[in-house]
């Protein structure tokens, strides 16, 4: 029997820091039906779901507050139930953490692995997609979802409806300034995340319906206007060594300039990102070592 093949990707040479279009299977699997996702939202854990008025949030809007400035009046399940009329959003986070989408969110990467291992520059043979994660939007017509970065490589599925996605290159620093950067990865917070009309003419525009899928490098920007139809989308996300250590390098930076220094840019000098990187590692197995130890305490002595 012949597996299914979950995402399809660029007939070309696949380029792990480029923007692409992909085809995926994945619009008629019977876990991203509606009554399915019903079922899963309910039985997650609260903190792992969000929804809203959607179709009143301005692109300007910052992610990290949204759900509590555009509360929809409506419970779950009512807005689940009638999200043709509801004008709102749902979001379901970190599905794998439920063993059904788990084995999905798996299964799909699994797939594709290879590849993206082997087109990848500083991967090699042995490397693995970590810390797979999966995300699933379901939303009403018209619903936006304000301009915002992700902590991971995304494949973005259209599984249901139509949706337009405006996507930036965090590579061009217009975009992405190195101060934006390390409030991004240091801070972990969306702060200084903001969107800007005048660059909107620097976005890559992708048209998705049921069926389509966008491939979304690590961290690049991006907005979500809904069609005339209800939608359900799905994202499988990953990190990888070489985003793991973007992120790090950047953290070292965040923590030097609080303190006061002027650290370089990250990627302008490879042997000082390496000396920070090991002194980062290093930082990270002292921690660790220190917890195994008995006498190392995390709380205050009382």
């Amino acid at each position: 029997m012949t597996q299914q093949t979950w995402i399809q990707l660029p007939e070309k040479r696949f380029e792990s820091e480029e923007l692409a279009p992909v085809q995926h299977g994945l619009s008629n699997h019977p876990l991203l039906q509606m009554d399915e996702l019903l079922n899963l939202a309910l039985r997650m854990p609260a903190d792992q779901v969000r929804f809203y008025s959607g179709s009143q949030v301005p692109i300007t809007q910052s992610l990290e507050t949204v759900a509590e400035r555009f509360s929809n009046g409506m419970t779950l399940a009512d807005t689940m139930k009638h999200m043709d009329t509801a004008g709102s959003y749902v979001f379901l986070g970190q599905v794998q953490t439920d063993p059904v989408y788990k084995a999905l969110v798996d299964e799909v990467l699994d797939q594709i692995e290879p590849m993206i291992i082997a087109q990848t520059p500083g991967l090699k043979k042995g490397n693995r997609l970590e810390r797979r994660e999966g995300w699933i939007f379901i939303s009403s017509p018209g619903a936006v979802t304000p301009y915002h970065r992700d902590h991971e490589t995304n494949f973005l599925c259209q599984v249901r409806g139509k949706k337009t996605v405006h996507v930036w290159d965090a590579r061009d620093r217009e975009v992405c300034s190195e101060s934006e950067n390390e409030t991004f990865h240091g801070a972990h917070t969306l702060k200084a995340t903001i969107y800007r009309p005048e660059l909107e003419a620097k976005a890559r525009i992708f048209e998705l319906r049921a069926g389509d899928g966008a491939y979304m490098p690590y961290t690049n920007p991006h907005w979500v206007k809904n069609g005339d139809e209800v939608s359900i989308s799905l994202s499988v996300t990953y990190h990888t060594a070489v985003t793991d250590r973007i992120r790090n390098l950047y953290r070292v930076n965040h923590t030097l300039r609080n303190k006061g220094y002027q650290p370089e840019v990250v990627g302008r000098s490879p042997m000082l990102d390496a000396l920070k990187y090991a002194s980062y590692e290093s930082f990270k197995r002292a921690k660790r070592l220190l917890k195994d130890d008995p006498h190392y305490r995390t709380t205050a002595y009382t």
